[in-house]
């Protein structure tokens, strides 16, 4: 007959969770007088008790002989140092444990009854997750006991299965042998037991639901990639610590090297890394040596954390024109004219299109031709004439330059879009498909193919060569107000008076995201120029910034505008949005902070326009 002793026995009702079968077992102990106990015993303890999870079970076998619950909050602070001060190809992929990772540490928190230090633990950590999974947070929040994981299918899931994490082998290597290094057993096990580690050839996170959109943002990532290198190189090249530094011929390891075998190990696959990750960009060995590498990341990551600064604003206002037009649209300048100032659109309620610095006509040319020289043209009379582009038979309410500036696009209540080109002062084509006015009309990256959006709840794909369009996009339940091409022009994204986004296949003609969460009607759009983010502006003054991989809102911006967001501009760097509304102002908000960093308010003029030229100066338009 088999004898389990007491020590044994309770290790393994503790594992199946028995918590009341271990209080008999100690009573059956301390009645017999012995230390062992026969499996038929066992059997029929099991058998008299309800099975219970047990709350005091110490899960932390790993963290040696560090205190219960502080093991994971200073591993886990150390795994998040070592992140941030990782390169930043490397960050990037690291960045994607981080938050699996501080799930599962609160999780396993509250199984060992910790619960006031996994409390302190969630919110220590809130604020570095807080804008990708606000959610989540607050759903893990109103998890306090091991029962609750249980009955929560959210806290169930995470706790059963493992999460597949993308990374490139450098990388993981690199993550492995600092946990190994660095002896952080329970981050270890966490990895172990819930995260399966996915060698990838590149270094793009995966994004679910096409295959193309995939290939799209890789190609944008590894243009990022390369643009992070051509500005390194300048400051490599520009900063006098560098020039020291490139002066000293084979430079040896330091002595910090030494010490950190992860540190030298990451200088020393450093070139590898980063050829697998950009594949058919070629880059210079030469233009890497270690510790140049050094300097760079930490200049890197200064100014990564930097506040932005709060840009200028230019702002045109069109007086006595308030119930007269209807759509502003401002371009800076492609080439120098005898007339100065920004190229300026209106479309109004008299169906005439009326142009500022386009549209000039052929005596004009002449003249500019005749004037070339600045010093010709001193004292000359300055005055702009609008040139007026009559062809539309109703309201116009949208317009949209080529990126050239020669071709311009306007759609109307007429329900027709127009097409005009710079030297005439009559439409060159006639687009007519939808059933009633359109709303909005807006060129594609590449400039051949353009996309419209109506009353009728749909958006129109064309091409200039055709007189038919080429795609309907066909799925809102109300009128599609917005309609805007990503930047690298496959995708395009609409906006409805549903109160939804949708982002659309150009190829297919298919929905790949939809975008829900305002609750009023969605009145304006603009993609990031990286191509990795949506801003939306709504009816009621509300601002969401969504993410493209994901299909779902990681910034949302409840204090700011009061009325009717009319136009939204992603700053080029991506880190800025600035927006113009009803309320008569114009606002520039963080990407990482609720509050606007700034507002500038007009006398009495309505916003119609509102746009980043560069990252210091917005070009604003209204009507007064």
């Amino acid at each position: 007959m088999t004898q389990l002793d007491s020590q044994s026995a309770k290790r393994f009702l503790e594992r199946l969770g028995y918590a009341e079968a271990i209080e008999k077992l100690d009573q059956n102990l301390s009645t017999s007088g012995n230390n062992t106990i026969t499996l038929e015993e066992l059997a029929t303890i099991l058998n008299t008790v309800p099975k219970k999870k047990v709350t005091n079970i110490n899960l932390e076998n790993a963290s040696g002989n560090l205190e219960r619950g502080r093991a994971y909050l200073g591993q886990y602070e150390k795994l998040k140092h070592w992140v941030e001060k990782s390169q930043p190809l490397n960050r990037k992929q690291y960045e994607r444990l981080l938050f699996p990772i501080y799930c599962h540490c609160y999780l396993y928190l509250i199984k060992q009854g910790e619960v006031n230090t996994a409390r302190k633990f969630i919110l220590e950590f809130k604020g570095d997750h807080e804008m990708k999974h606000k959610r989540e947070i607050e759903h893990l929040l109103k998890i306090s006991t091991p029962e609750d994981i249980e009955s929560d299918d959210y806290a169930r899931n995470i706790s059963n299965y493992k999460q597949n994490i993308s990374m490139a082998r450098v990388p993981k290597e690199l993550f492995q042998q600092f946990l190994s290094d660095q002896n952080i057993n329970c981050i270890n096990s966490i990895q172990n037991e819930h995260l399966n580690i996915v060698v990838t050839q590149d270094n793009a996170h995966p994004v679910e639901g096409s295959e193309e959109l995939n290939q799209d943002f890789n190609a944008y990532q590894r243009m990022e990639i390369q643009r992070y290198f051509e500005e390194n190189q300048y400051l490599l090249r520009q900063d006098a610590l560098f020039q020291k530094a490139l002066k000293r011929p084979g430079s040896k390891r330091k002595r910090a090297d030494m010490e950190d075998p992860a540190s030298f190990a990451e200088k020393q696959y450093i070139d590898e890394l980063y050829l697998e990750s950009v594949n058919h960009i070629r880059l210079d060995s030469e233009f890497l040596p270690a510790d140049l590498i050094e300097a760079a990341t930490e200049m890197d990551v200064s100014l990564l954390r930097a506040p932005p600064t709060a840009p200028s604003c230019c702002f045109f206002t069109f007086f006595n024109s308030k119930n007269i037009i209807n759509d502003i649209h401002i371009a800076p300048q492609q080439q120098k004219t005898y007339y100065h100032g920004p190229v300026m659109i209106a479309g109004c309620d008299d169906s005439i299109v009326r142009t500022w610095n386009w549209g000039i006509d052929h005596e004009s040319i002449t003249k500019i031709e005749e004037n070339e020289k600045m010093s010709d043209i001193d004292g000359a009379n300055l005055e702009i004439t609008p040139i007026e582009l009559v062809g539309h038979s109703g309201p116009v309410f949208s317009s949209s330059l080529s990126k050239d500036n020669k071709w311009l696009l306007t759609g109307s209540a007429d329900k027709t879009i127009r097409l005009w080109h710079q030297r005439t002062v009559s439409p060159v084509v006639v687009y007519s498909s939808h059933e009633y006015a359109v709303w909005d009309v807006s060129f594609s990256p590449i400039n051949y193919m353009f996309a419209s959006a109506s009353h009728d709840q749909t958006a129109q794909l064309w091409t200039t060569d055709r007189v038919s369009p080429v795609r309907i996009l066909a799925g809102h339940h109300d009128d599609v107000e917005c309609v805007r091409f990503h930047p690298n022009g496959n995708y395009v994204a609409t906006a409805s008076a549903d109160s939804t986004c949708r982002l659309w296949d150009i190829n297919s003609g298919e929905q790949v995201r939809l975008c829900l969460g305002h609750q009023q009607g969605v009145s304006c759009l603009a993609f990031s120029d990286n191509g990795k983010y949506l801003a939306s502006g709504g009816v009621d003054g509300s601002i969401y910034i969504w993410s493209l991989e994901s299909g779902r809102h990681i910034q949302k911006f409840e204090h700011g505008h009061t009325e009717r967001i009319t136009s939204i501009s992603f700053s080029p760097d991506s880190k800025m949005v600035c927006t113009g509304a009803m309320d008569k102002t114009v606002r520039v908000f963080d990407l990482h902070h609720n509050e606007p960093m700034s507002t500038y308010y007009t006398k009495n003029t309505d916003v119609y326009f509102s746009e980043f030229i560069d990252n210091g100066v917005i070009v604003s338009s209204g009507c007064f």
